[in-house]
């Protein structure tokens, strides 16, 4: 066990993290981004999880005789808790325990100040209550809880019924308001392109924002400061081009989860152009990690030719481990899209301006429409390979939104009219 020394005079909630591995500084800062103070750290080797009770039977009897001694108000998990895991632990240990993702959630809680952040994370709450309801109802049919639910099993059905009704509802407002959100932001703005900050939490994406829009913006260092999209347009330049910051990423999501923020991520999916930033000054085990997250939410509906990599924290390291680091990252992505700056001081800044304008002033938006022929497909093949499709719909017709080169548009536009010429 690590003891971490308290002060008397903190008034804080207290907590202790249950481990079973040493890689917890993670863990720790979400701790105290949701408010804990950390006493302790409890660790406990080994491989897998124990199915009934996370940690193993010595160690629930180590746990008991330690709080005994120095009570908290929470135990966190550094995992993901089944429910019977939950129940076990707490009916053992007479604390309240909870794991990585209900910590997580504590924390949105605590960040989300618009109706849309608000109304993502009660939904990824309630999605995130479901499993417990239902071994809830599972223990009040065998009369082995009551608890949470008094009255016993029908009480529980009833609840587990409005969850469902409840979430069904918030998809349908949040709908609505992403909807508006869209409509607002192109009637403002019809022909801006739109820039998407994409990255791990704490990478630096506020203070980036910041550098670039020049707006005075408060940037936060305590994990997920945003939760609520930014928006902004990057200073001194002539182009239209609007930022938005958005969430940051963080390993070893549930699904539903990042399902529940779909209206915040949709803005880096529908974006133009999308900057990922990663915290260069990390050690390299860490920068691969995040790198891997961090792609592991954008590759399934993100071309990497829309990335930009920006590195940043330049100003922490020595000039040798910026180029050390600079080759580390290009080596585990295809992309020459790579530019290392600081925020914090402006360097490297420019280098990434002038690379969102080359971009987008090599950049052509084409609608094709193409017939139903032999060759439609070998096409359109072609065109997944070489050009950004970012819509393609099949009608009486097909339909291809594209982004490619500003050398490729005519020649393309040929093609396309040749195929729709009928042949004699």
């Amino acid at each position: 066990m690590e003891d971490k020394k308290r002060d008397p005079n903190m008034n804080e909630r207290t907590a202790a993290i249950i481990t079973t591995n040493e890689n917890v500084s993670e863990l720790e800062e979400l701790v105290a981004s949701a408010g804990y103070k950390l006493i302790y750290e409890i660790i406990q080797r080994r491989s897998s999880s124990d199915p009934s009770t996370f940690i193993g039977k010595g160690k629930i009897d180590e746990v008991k005789v330690i709080l005994s001694k120095r009570s908290v108000d929470a135990i966190i998990i550094n995992g993901e808790l089944k429910p019977s895991q939950q129940y076990n632990l707490e009916k053992l240990l007479n604390v309240r325990c909870i794991d990585r993702i209900s910590l997580v959630l504590e924390i949105f809680a605590k960040r989300a100040s618009s109706k849309e952040a608000k109304l993502q994370v009660e939904k990824a709450r309630l999605k995130y209550e479901i499993p417990f309801i239902r071994d809830w109802i599972h223990r009040t049919k065998s009369g082995e809880r009551a608890g949470h639910f008094s009255s016993g099993e029908y009480e529980a059905t009833v609840y587990y019924d409005l969850i469902k009704k409840r979430i069904k509802k918030i998809d349908d407002e949040l709908k609505k308001l992403r909807e508006n959100h869209l409509y607002i932001r192109f009637k403002k703005r019809p022909k801006a392109h739109v820039i998407s900050l994409a990255g791990y939490t704490n990478a630096g994406k506020s203070s980036l924002f910041k550098a670039l829009t020049k707006k005075d913006t408060i940037v936060d260092s305590k994990m997920f400061s945003t939760l609520k999209p930014l928006t902004g347009r990057i200073a001194d330049i002539k182009e239209d081009l609007v930022l938005i910051d958005t969430i940051g990423f963080l390993d070893s999501l549930p699904i539903f989860l990042v399902e529940s923020f779909k209206n915040t991520i949709d803005d880096i999916f529908t974006a133009d152009l999308v900057l990922l930033i990663l915290d260069i000054s990390d050690p390299l085990s860490e920068i691969e990690r995040k790198l891997n997250a961090s792609l592991k939410i954008l590759l399934p509906e993100m071309d990497l030719r829309k990335v930009i990599f920006v590195l940043n924290k330049i100003d922490k390291l020595e000039y040798s481990e910026i180029e050390k680091r600079i080759e580390f990252v290009s080596s585990r992505i295809q992309s020459k899209n790579i530019v290392a700056v600081s925020a914090v001081t402006g360097t490297g800044l420019n280098s990434l301006i002038d690379m969102i304008r080359r971009y987008f002033n090599n950049s052509e938006h084409l609608e094709l429409r193409l017939p139903y022929t032999e060759e439609t497909n070998s096409i359109i093949s072609w065109l997944s390979k070489n050009t950004i499709i970012s819509d393609i719909v099949y009608d009486d017709e097909i339909r291809i939104s594209i982004e490619c080169e500003r050398s490729l548009r005519e020649s393309l536009i040929q093609r396309a009219v040749k195929l729709s010429q009928p042949k004699l």
